[in-house]
């Protein structure tokens, strides 16, 4: 009799044991397939692809100091058209003469993409902008000299200036893409928006209030910036998620069995080995 029942709590043990695995990894499934995930990650997004005749709320226009610049998302439906005359500062020394549209920016780790058309001319420039005041931003930009095009990633922190990647030759692409990860923020450029190509980066511990584009002509008459989009993407944390209350509550159930059905088979088992003593 207690051979038989030492078969029966070690097939129960194993069934359970099996149960609980099984239990754990339908969690996780139902966890990879959970359409709530998908939304959660779409709501960490913010894309504008200029398709509405007005802006969208969330951005401020924010003029040259002359007020001679516009912005218009009906010239060129489809687009955010920034045309700006030929100023006198240059945005590598300031944000002074820079037209540019913002909005608030979320702290934490993120990604800014943007697609816009390429300078071509002595002094146009165009590209993504960080803000906090005047002698604190950062500038990400295709830019076109008297040699030719250059990719810059310029700023000016706590009151000083400075180029702090790109620089070199025919890096000017339409996609334009700015990561910020802890205080470090790397640029990157691409000719299709699939391949990506690192331009370098720089280091801050500066909290930027505002993000947007910008185009600007220092030279050669008036230059028209075409923003075709702008997506702002949050990086979430790497860390994985913990358990929710509902898969801790189903682990407990399914321990609670496991150590109920042995509570019974080791009850069966007390009371065959009573009547095997007789």
């Amino acid at each position: 009799m207690s051979k038989f029942l030492n078969t029966i709590l070690l097939t129960i043990i194993l069934f359970c044991s099996g149960t609980l695995i099984v239990g754990i990894n339908l969690l996780k499934n139902e966890r990879d397939l959970d359409p709530f995930s998908f939304q959660i990650t779409k709501n960490n997004e913010y894309s504008d692809f200029f398709s509405s005749p007005s802006l969208d709320p969330k951005w401020s226009w924010n003029p040259d100091s002359g007020n001679l610049s516009a912005y218009s998302l009906t010239n060129n439906p489809g687009y955010l058209n920034i045309s700006c005359p030929q100023l006198t500062v240059s945005w590598q020394n300031g944000v002074y003469d820079v037209p540019y549209i913002c909005q608030d920016l979320p702290t934490g780790n993120w990604e800014i993409e943007i697609l816009v058309n390429e300078p071509a001319a002595n002094e146009h420039a165009n590209g993504i902008i960080l803000y906090k005041d005047i002698s604190n931003w950062v500038m990400y930009a295709n830019h076109y000299d008297s040699v030719g095009e250059m990719n810059l990633l310029r700023g000016n922190l706590s009151g000083t200036a400075d180029t702090f990647a790109g620089g070199g030759r025919d890096y000017n692409q339409p996609y334009l893409k700015l990561v910020k990860k802890g205080v470090n923020y790397s640029c990157y450029s691409s000719p299709d928006g699939i391949t990506w190509y690192y331009n370098g980066s720089m280091v801050t511990s500066i909290l930027f209030d505002e993000m947007g584009v910008w185009g600007q002509s220092r030279a050669m008459g008036p230059f028209n910036s075409n923003f075709e989009y702008f997506k702002f993407t949050i990086i979430p944390d790497e860390s994985p998620p913990g358990l929710t209350l509902e898969e801790i509550a189903l682990i407990i159930g399914i321990i609670v069995g496991i150590i109920t059905a042995i509570g019974v088979v080791v009850g069966l088992f007390r009371r065959g080995a009573k009547k095997d003593s007789k």
